[in-house]
């Protein structure tokens, strides 16, 4: 288990919809970034985004939703937390 008192929100962010994520897919968005979309286990969504060819230290928290409720990050991901989203990627790509 990963002890997220000592972790920046970004990361909390990351660690928390990998650790739950029971879907994800990936859309382009106009301004040339990749939209990662994690789906949780109670139906809220947790998205993450990076430019198009970008690193592991590139991608940002962004919006979570779920019913009737929501709110947006603009929050930094480490490299460490980022590879783990790039490796969803690919495999969102691959589905």
């Amino acid at each position: 288990m990963v002890n997220v008192a000592s972790m920046s929100l970004g990361d909390s962010l990351a660690s928390a919809a990998l650790d739950t994520g029971i879907g994800s897919s990936f859309t382009l968005t106009r301004d040339r970034k990749v939209r990662l979309v994690i789906r949780g286990n109670n139906n809220t969504f947790q998205s993450f985004e990076r430019p198009v060819g970008g690193t592991p230290d590139q991608w940002r928290a962004t919006d979570f939703t779920g019913a009737g409720s929501g709110c947006s990050f603009d929050e930094a991901i480490s490299a460490e937390w980022g590879q783990g989203l790039d490796h969803l990627l690919h495999l969102s790509r691959r589905a």
